[in-house]
């Protein structure tokens, strides 16, 4: 065991979440838009993705000037009847998915199903803090599967997560990768089911000219009825899936990221001494 991996503790979420918020409410974001943004950098924490260092170089490009702290933090590109293009903004690229995974559940429940193409033109590189995990789980309705895939690779393997809802109480998620394609359905069940879609909601070109855009890192999230996508939600039952921690869950932290956090926070004028000391 590293020593990142010892002295590991659950911490409780909101004051995490209020403190990180006050941070960037102080730097002149808006007050929800701080909200939403804290929260993803700890869904992010919650599933090992560590993006406190790279939060803390974006307050100092805010700081700096280079990043407007009031600006949008999605712009919509293209709207068709359930497919909608968006281009991230650089502000908090966690947040824009946030927004666009709410919408896209908006949607699908008066359209049957909705996707979205998510340019991010890249802000998220090596240094940023991605994992799909966290935007594919906003997509909660039982109704829904979730889909989230990077559209990095071939149109037959794409980085991709799903969701779905097994019971009240338990979201899961299944990682398409863990599938040999030769010794599973659900490879192939994905594929038909991403092409249906696409056609379904007038993405196809744009998905396809994303892909070959190296310049524009792009993410694709959908909500698809169980309904109408029977067969693919059969096979997401039977698989090996992870249990999604639940928004009131307390956050896993070992020593370094808790130092690194409180550093943060102190820096910026936010103290939580008794709170991480306890």
């Amino acid at each position: 065991m590293s020593q990142h991996d010892s002295d590991m503790r659950r911490l409780p979420r909101k004051p995490l979440v209020d403190a990180v918020s006050r941070v960037l409410v102080r730097q002149g974001m808006f007050a929800a838009d701080a909200g939403v943004s804290a929260e993803r950098l700890f869904d992010l924490l919650a599933v090992g993705v560590d993006g406190i260092e790279w939060f803390g170089g974006l307050i100092k490009k805010i700081e700096l000037g280079e990043i407007d702290p009031r600006g949008q933090l999605v712009q919509e590109e293209k709207t068709g009847d359930s497919g909608v293009v968006f281009d991230a903004g650089p502000l908090f690229p966690p947040a824009a998915l946030t927004k666009v995974c709410k919408a896209i559940e908006r949607s699908a429940a008066t359209t049957g199903s909705a996707a979205a193409i998510v340019s991010m033109r890249n802000r998220f590189g090596p240094a940023s803090p991605f994992d799909l995990l966290p935007y594919c789980s906003l997509i909660t309705d039982s109704r829904f599967i979730g889909w989230a895939s990077s559209l990095a690779g071939e149109v037959d393997d794409p980085p991709t997560l799903f969701t779905l809802r097994r019971t009240d109480d338990e979201l899961v998620a299944v990682d398409l990768q863990r599938f040999d394609i030769d010794t599973s359905n659900l490879p192939h069940l994905a594929i038909e089911s991403l092409v249906r879609m696409l056609d379904d909601i007038g993405l196809e070109d744009v998905y396809a000219a994303r892909q070959e855009d190296d310049s524009a890192p792009s993410v694709l999230l959908a909500a698809l009825p169980k309904s109408e996508f029977s067969a693919l939600a059969e096979a997401l039952e039977d698989c090996e899936s992870k249990v999604i921690p639940a928004e009131d869950d307390p956050i896993p932290m070992n020593d370094f990221r808790r130092t690194s956090l409180r550093s943060m926070l102190s820096s910026h004028g936010v103290q939580l001494d008794e709170f991480f000391d306890g």
